[in-house]
């Protein structure tokens, strides 16, 4: 039972009666206050000297009646508050006959008296005795005034005597009526309040919630009840809406019911009601209106509410159980007959239509037996009568049941009677038809038979053995692989049979298997009986009984001939791969003999270029030029995919810039678009790390074919843009890889979805037309595909005809540490470049250069000579190493393949050189003038002189073995005039030059 709290008593009439003389005095004494006030303003403006000392009399009425109310603030003096009230009353009136006294006033004090006294009688709820003694007080009072002002004790009686006489006698009839009214009311609000009390105590203590609201439904009391049952306490209901309880899908239908007690006298309902935990309880509400007498309008509406979970549960559970027999019935693929003991049929499931043909309507009615076979009625009935009875055992019955369409059916029936008090009453028969079961039953052996006889006779040995390897069944088949009969392997251990090197490969798949791990056929090798031995594939399967493994069953395939060819195959691919690598490596050999004419052809043309032509021989040149660049394309495309084949291409590993790797990319490459009036653009993330690690080389290489191929297959007018993004590392990463993003848009021709995959393969493009109208050998994508496979990342496509291209890669590169301080010697220029570059050239330079091609070395000095340099040459190493000995240069250009002495064996002589000459300078003294001038020399022998290779040898690892040798840099033929002269102007500003 909840816990009430306490209910407050109202304060007896003797209590109330004391606390609201004390309550109206202290509004009487403020109205009093500002009457007496107005009295002295009005005497200050009379300013009559005789009225001065009744300022005094004034003040002592304020002091008393101050004094009473200040001792009326505490509860404590409340039962004084009539005694208190009577004596400041008494004072009033003897101050108030007092100054009428001093005034010499008798007609307005007795006018006073009366008012005062019928308003105490009003107002003060005091009783017959307090009122008395206020009415002798005044009457006291006004005699004293009378007989002090006219001496004569005959004033007394008068007019106003008998008036106010009349006036004392109706206040004290007003206070006995009060008085009586009030016991009355008192004596009823008692008999109230021990209802109020009862009632509350039912409520309070009741279980179910008891409430009242308004009409609208805002609450206004809640019962305890609530706590239990809703988790809440009333004063957190109380003031809320009846709306905010509900659920929200039943709003409407309580809304309803409000209304619908305007005109109803109560009403009744099921409502969801969500608990403080937010969780909902199904609660019965039955309320009623509480009307008013004048026009019968509903007030307020009273309610109780009771808790239905469980029996809303229990009813949509039954309601739930109902529904799924129901729908298990008239979905059950068997028939269910309900039939009475006569044989009617009082209700047959819809499986009956699909059963007998019969609708189930159609079948109630009728005698169960019309519809089965005659030769069956003398069975079923005694089979169903033994079922019923009990004698006989539970096993179904085997009838016939007629179609609709004069076929018969062959069922399996069980027959369960239903209890009707005492007795049994109708009974349910669920019939199976098991004429398919039958049908598939024959089926079934028939199967077995056929698929013993494929046992039998099957190519592949089929058996099964126990755990212990034992055979248990096997084909004859076996006979035919291992040489042994079927009784000779039944005999046998499948361990006999086992090459003894394979016999653990068999138990760990074994093994495998019976721990649920996958597994797949495995090789096993196994020994004939005349001793030769063959290959088999075994697939295998465990046998489980009960749950547990009892044997293995297995199918070994012969695959003695299939093996012998996969290793003819093996060694007919390994034969062509080693042609494929030879003719790779051959390809990248003879590359060096392509280079070094084209580096001559090209060289040439550009210089004439730049001599003064005719138009017709500036265009005749010009298609020369553009014919080389396109032979020398195809040969570094086809060099590419040869290092690719024969696996000798590798990716450095280097720190590079990727802001500005991408921005000098796209500078040539601005220059084509903007001849073909095309708009070029470039977005880059501003959150990519600044310095990676990786081969920026082959970087460029991705994006110079795809920009390329977007400015190819691009109309005049279209726009092509180049995205970078990417993904930081986190910085508590120690290798932190960057995973970058590249897609180079275009609004070119676009490219159909069945050649999206095909287009990335060797020697393929998505029309062979292209071929023809724009060039290309269809090798450009193949060697991005590898280069971005080797980047870790993958390149594709999105596109389609007439909607352009956008070609998509990414790669994964590691954020390159910042470096405290450029690496020393001959890899500060390329490590560093900024460290070797000092501005625009702007002096003259003393170069070497070490060339055995004439065509070649013609080619460099003459260009060379044209940007003002002096120029030494040599035709070999030997040669090169002679001169950087006897004459002071500032840089050389040295090419790798020359006879006598390679290039690479000249710079090592050329650095070894260079460090004895430092060793000498640094234990000479400066002794003489002679010294100091021989000294000089050395010096400017043993200052370190920029080296660059040029080579025709294009393969990974040249640039490595010339940097390695003590080389500054590296260009490859055909030798781009630009690219030379930019490195020597980055590493021959380091040298003093010629004056």
């Amino acid at each position: 039972m909840p816990k009430t709290k306490p209910i407050r008593r109202r304060p007896p009439l003797r209590e109330r009666t004391d606390r609201l003389v004390a309550e109206r005095f202290n509004a009487v004494f403020w109205v009093m206050l500002f009457a007496l006030a107005l009295y002295a303003v009005r005497d200050i403006r009379l300013m009559r000297a005789e009225l001065w000392h009744l300022y005094l009399i004034k003040l002592i009425e304020v002091g008393i009646l101050a004094t009473v109310r200040l001792a009326l603030q505490r509860p404590a003096n409340w039962p004084r508050a009539v005694p208190l009230t009577v004596l400041a009353v008494s004072s009033l009136y003897a101050m108030t006959a007092g100054s009428a006294i001093v005034r010499g006033d008798v007609t307005s004090t007795p006018l006073a008296f009366t008012v005062v006294a019928l308003a105490s009688a009003a107002l003060m709820p005091w009783g017959l005795t307090a009122q008395l003694l206020s009415v002798l007080a005044a009457a006291a009072a006004l005699l004293w005034n009378l007989v002090s002002v006219t001496g004569n004790h005959s004033a007394v009686i008068g007019y106003p005597a008998v008036a106010l006489a009349i006036a004392w006698v109706a206040s004290l009839y007003v206070t006995f009526e009060l008085d009586r009214n009030r016991a009355a009311i008192d004596a009823r609000d008692s008999a109230l309040r021990t209802s109020e009390e009862r009632y509350r105590l039912m409520a309070e203590n009741a279980n179910d919630i008891i409430f009242r609201c308004t009409p609208e439904g805002r609450l206004l009391y809640v019962s305890p009840a609530c706590r239990q049952l809703l988790g809440y306490e009333p004063d957190e209901l109380v003031g809320r809406s009846l709306t905010e309880l509900g659920h929200p899908e039943e709003l409407a239908g309580a809304g309803r019911a409000l209304n619908a007690l305007q005109s109803a006298r109560s009403i009744t309902g099921s409502f969801r009601t969500r608990r403080k935990d937010d969780s909902y309880v199904w609660i019965e509400v039955t309320g009623r209106g509480v009307r008013a007498a004048s026009d019968g309008a509903v007030q307020e509406i009273v309610a109780v509410a009771r808790d239905v979970t469980a029996r809303h549960d229990a009813e949509e559970a039954l309601r739930r159980s109902e529904r799924s027999f129901r729908a298990l019935i008239e979905n059950a693929s068997d028939l269910i007959t309900v039939v009475e003991a006569d044989g009617t049929i009082r209700y047959q499931s819809p499986s009956g239509a699909r059963l007998m043909g019969h609708p189930a309507e159609a079948m109630v009615g009728h005698n169960i037996f019309e519809f089965v076979h005659a030769d069956d009625h003398e069975h079923a009935l005694n089979g169903f009568t033994r079922r019923l009875t009990g004698v006989g055992d539970e096993q179904p019955l085997l009838i016939r049941l007629r179609h609709r369409d004069g076929s018969w059916r062959l069922v399996e029936t069980l027959a369960t009677a239903l209890p009707e008090g005492s007795s049994f009453g109708p009974v349910v028969i669920n019939s199976r038809d098991v004429t398919e079961r039958q049908r598939v039953q024959a089926a079934l052996r028939e199967s077995e038979e056929r698929f013993r006889e494929l046992f039998e006779n099957a190519s592949d040995m089929v058996y099964t053995q126990d755990l212990n390897w034992n055979f248990t069944s096997i084909n004859r088949a076996a006979e035919r692989l291992t040489g042994y009969t079927q009784e000779e392997a039944l005999a046998a251990n499948a361990r006999d049979i086992v090459a003894p090197e394979h016999i653990a490969r068999a138990i760990e798949a074994t093994r495998r298997k019976l721990a649920g791990e996958p597994s797949s056929a495995y090789e096993l090798d196994l020994l004939h009986k005349d001793g030769h031995r063959l290959t088999v594939e075994l697939h295998s399967r465990i046998i489980y009984q009960d749950g547990q493994p009892v044997g293995v069953q297995g199918i070994a395939r012969d695959i003695t001939a299939r093996k012998r060819a996969e290793a003819e195959l093996q060694r007919a691919k390994d034969a062509a791969e080693t042609a494929n690598r030879a003719k790779s490596e051959f390809l990248a050999n003879v590359s060096h003999e392509i280079r070094t004419p084209m580096n001559g052809i090209l060289g040439m043309t550009d210089l004439v270029l730049h001599t003064g032509l005719t138009v017709e021989q500036r265009e005749y040149l010009e298609l020369v030029k553009s014919s080389g660049d396109s032979l020398l394309a195809l040969l570094n495309d086809l060099l590419d995919f040869s290092k690719i084949e024969a696996g000798k291409l590798e990716l450095e590993g280097i720190p590079f810039d990727l802001r500005e790797c991408v921005e000098r990319t796209l500078l040539p490459l601005a220059a084509q678009a903007r001849h073909k009036e095309l708009t070029l653009s470039c977005r880059l993330d501003q959150g990519l790390p600044a310095h990676l690690i990786g081969d920026p080389g082959r970087l460029r290489q991705i994006l110079v074919n795809l920009i390329g191929n977007a400015i190819k297959f691009t109309q005049p007018g279209g726009e092509i843009t180049v995205e970078v993004a990417g993904t930081q590392p986190p910085a508590s990463s120690l290798q932190p890889l960057v995973q970058l993003r590249f897609a180079v848009h275009d609004t070119g021709i676009g490219i159909a979805a069945d050649k999206h995959e095909a287009i990335f393969n060797a020697f393929e493009q998505a029309d062979g037309s292209t071929t023809r109208k724009h060039g290309g050998t269809g090798l450009g994508l193949a060697i991005c595909k590898q280069l971005v496979s080797m980047m870790g990342g993958r390149i594709w496509v999105e596109s389609a005809p007439g909607r352009g291209s956008t070609f998509r890669f990414t790669a994964a590169l590691a954020a390159a540490v910042e470096a405290t301080a450029p690496p020393n010697g001959r890899q500060a220029a390329v490590r560093n470049p900024q460290s070797a570059i000092g501005g625009p050239q702007s002096k003259r330079l003393r170069v070497l250069v070490a060339e055995d091609n004439p065509v070649n070395r013609k080619l460099i000095v003459r260009l060379l000579e044209k940007r003002g340099h002096e120029v030494l040459t040599a035709t070999n190493g030997g040669e090169a190493v002679a001169a950087h000995a006897a004459e002071a240069v500032d840089l050389v250009l040295m090419d790798v393949q020359m006879p006598e002495m390679d290039g690479l064996e000249a710079t090592a002589e050329i650095r070894r050189r260079e460090q004895s000459y430092d060793r000498q300078s640094a234990i000479e003294s400066p002794q003489s003038e002679m010294v100091n001038a021989q000294s000089t020399i050395r010096n400017t022998k043993a200052r370190r002189v920029p080296i660059i290779a040029i080579t025709a040898h294009a393969m990974k690892g040249d640039e490595q073995r010339c940097l390695a040798a003590g080389m500054d840099a590296y260009i490859s033929k055909p030798v781009d005039a630009a690219k030379l002269f930019e490195l020597i102007e980055r590493l021959g500003n380091q040298q003093p030059g010629l004056t």
